[in-house]
């Protein structure tokens, strides 16, 4: 049956996106339509589900049928696989689904369909996919934003990463965009990612973000896929998935932000630390010849106890790093009442930090989404957030 080949989605709420499509082997519009219709009218649970189409701000029932309602076969490109992918999943707990799906021309359009937790669905269809476009360059960025753009290894940053750079940090309020002042994003070569604590089996592949000796960055390994099955944001203009998934990493990077302070003042004192113990081994060996007067001899004593001194400091530093909180993403939680409230994902309902960086990228990006499926947390962020 169409029912159980459906994904079953426990604790689900927001899904960016799932190449599920094809498996359902279905080959014309009138299978899908059948499909659809089958599945709307043998609920597992044995309940007739009720489906709405919003299309341009206007939301008519679908099903069951009403006088003056489109038919199934009547409705737009996209918007019946939408249907027929709501009929398919489970009505508890509520939840959402992003996709682009092929029209009739072949074309891709961009379906958003979400379960209210009730048995009701909604399918939202749109007509354009979204599109990454503009020239931007290296420097451009770095002034615009205050970021600094590293490349590693002959990687550099290819037109479709600057353009989604670009949008995603013009999505951040000027708190955000402060907190992130400064903030590498370093291309490196593929292959450093296995060498890298940032190897983390079911990430996202090609971007993350990572505390390198003590200080966050974001690192992009592979240049991002060109194509793609999902996307973010509201159906009359989607977002493309590169910049949702950037977003999730600038979450991090500005829950992060006084742990990244903390790093970069320990890099730089470790610097002055470093060159300070290269000028006392130089003067030691004067000491040791017995070039030096009494005076200075005791001045270097005094020079040794202190460079030994903010070694100490500098150890301290450390361990004030590793307990430096990652304050908005406690506060988030807090506020929500515990991850799996404060998160539209079953992948952020684990921990605190991945909570955060889940809603924060879908306030951004999808605001009304985040919303519907994690409503302290939105309600969380229009409080200021941050």
């Amino acid at each position: 049956m169409l029912i159980a080949l459906a994904t079953a989605l426990a604790g689900s709420l927001y899904i960016p996106g799932d190449p599920m499509f094809g498996g359902y082997g279905l080959e014309s519009s009138s299978d899908v339509m059948r499909a659809t219709r089958h599945a709307l009218e043998h609920d597992r649970s044995g309940v007739e589900r009720t489906v709405w189409l919003e299309r341009k701000g206007e939301r008519v029932q679908v099903w069951p049928r009403v006088p003056g309602s489109p038919r199934l076969g009547d409705l737009p490109d996209g918007a019946l696989w939408g249907v027929l992918l709501g009929a398919s999943e489970n009505a508890a707990p509520a939840r959402e689904r992003d996709l682009l799906v092929p029209g009739k021309d072949d074309r891709l359009r961009p379906v958003s369909v979400w379960l209210d937790g009730t048995g009701g669905t909604t399918v939202a269809a749109g007509v354009t996919a979204p599109v990454l476009a503009g020239q931007f360059s290296v420097p451009g960025l770095e002034k615009a934003y205050g970021i600094d753009l590293v490349s590693e290894g002959g990687r550099n940053f290819n037109p479709l990463l600057l353009a989604a750079l670009d949008r995603a940090l013009s999505l951040l309020t000027p708190e955000e965009r402060k907190a992130v002042e400064g903030l590498q994003i370093v291309r490196l070569p593929s292959e450093q990612r296995l060498l890298r604590e940032s190897h983390v089996t079911g990430g996202v592949p090609w971007v993350t973000y990572l505390e390198f000796e003590l200080y966050g960055r974001i690192e992009v390994f592979e240049d991002p896929p060109t194509s793609t099955t999902w996307f973010a944001g509201g159906v009359e203009a989607p977002e493309h998935p590169l910049v949702f998934e950037l977003l999730h990493h600038l979450g991090h990077a500005v829950a992060g932000a006084e742990r990244r302070r903390l790093g970069k003042e320990l890099h730089e004192r470790r610097e002055a630390h470093v060159a300070r113990y290269t000028e006392l081994d130089a003067r030691h060996a004067t000491l040791s010849a017995g070039r030096l007067a009494p005076r200075e001899a005791l001045a270097f004593e005094a020079d040794l106890e202190a460079h030994e001194a903010e070694g100490k400091a500098l150890d301290a530093l450390v361990d004030t790093i590793a307990n430096t909180p990652w304050a908005p993403a406690d506060a988030l939680t807090k506020a929500a009442g515990d991850t799996q409230e404060a998160s539209p994902t079953p992948y952020g309902g684990k921990v605190a930090v991945e909570a955060y960086a889940e809603a924060f990228a879908l306030y951004h990006a999808d605001p009304a989404a985040l919303g519907r499926t994690a409503p302290a947390a939105f309600a969380w962020f229009e409080g200021g957030g941050l």
